[in-house]
């Protein structure tokens, strides 16, 4: 009898001793919590893959999410509500502006005229009404190396939309 309770006994322990995973080998940083990857968004409230090139799904905040890059834009849900969001440099940012939930809405990341992002960066809320952030600069700049202007918009798009 004491043997069967001590394997539940060491997963508890396990559980509760806060092991984490190493992360993804495609991993670009942090985005306040949610852990960005080339292929995903990760947080307890966020869960986004690329199941191809161009394509993100996954769960946002409790209600499905789809968001497909076609050239400068991004379409999609979520849960029942449409998003279209033109992608376009403008001055010194990259801007996602258009429809999300039925609301205008846009996303603005500050960058240089050139292509790389500027330190330190600035990122505005989704509603424009917030002020820019600045603590996720590095990751923000090697995802626009790494994916593009739009699928970067994209994926910032799922984690600012909460």
């Amino acid at each position: 009898m004491a043997k069967a309770l001590i394997l539940p006994a060491l997963l508890v322990a396990a559980l509760t001793a806060g092991c984490s995973l190493p992360p993804p080998k495609d991993y670009i940083g942090y985005v306040h919590q949610y852990q960005i990857s080339q292929t995903q968004i990760v947080s307890p409230s966020l869960w986004v893959s690329r199941e191809e090139a161009g394509v993100l799904r996954g769960r946002a905040y409790g209600e499905p999410l789809e968001l497909r890059v076609e050239g400068n834009l991004i379409k999609g849900s979520r849960g029942v509500m449409p998003i279209e969001l033109h992608v376009s440099r403008e001055g010194n940012a990259v801007v996602a502006r258009g429809i999300y939930g039925g609301h205008l809405k846009d996303l603005a990341i500050c960058v240089p005229a050139g292509d790389t992002l500027a330190p330190p960066g600035e990122v505005t809320g989704f509603s424009s009404a917030t002020p820019c952030l600045r603590d996720s600069t590095d990751t923000v700049a090697k995802m626009f190396e790494q994916l593009g202007d739009t699928e970067t918009m994209a994926m910032l798009v799922a984690v600012y939309s909460g």
